[in-house]
């Protein structure tokens, strides 16, 4: 199953955010990739209109900040889901 968009396909910012999303979607399982790619774009999208309001350009590089991040949020959400593990509230 493929998962992404073809080369083309979108235009703008879609098409910078789907080619950076292409790099991190495959650090999560196969059963969650398309969700997290949906939940990803959406994340760039918001960091984007922040950006906007303050008169900031957004670069690739924090874009692939942002995708680092959603990575590493998606693995302490799943850690939880699976082993109610949350090491954030550890005394």
């Amino acid at each position: 199953m493929k998962i992404g968009y073809a080369q083309g396909e979108l235009e703008g910012d879609w098409a910078v955010f789907a080619k950076i999303a292409g790099f991190f979607v495959y650090r999560v399982p196969p059963e969650d990739r398309e969700d997290f790619l949906h939940d990803l774009l959406v994340e760039m999208v918001k960091v984007k209109e922040k950006y906007n309001a303050k008169g900031k350009t957004l670069t690739e590089a924090g874009l692939m900040r942002v995708a680092k991040y959603e990575v590493l949020g998606y693995w302490d959400k799943r850690r939880f889901r699976l082993f109610g593990l949350d090491c954030t509230h550890c005394t």
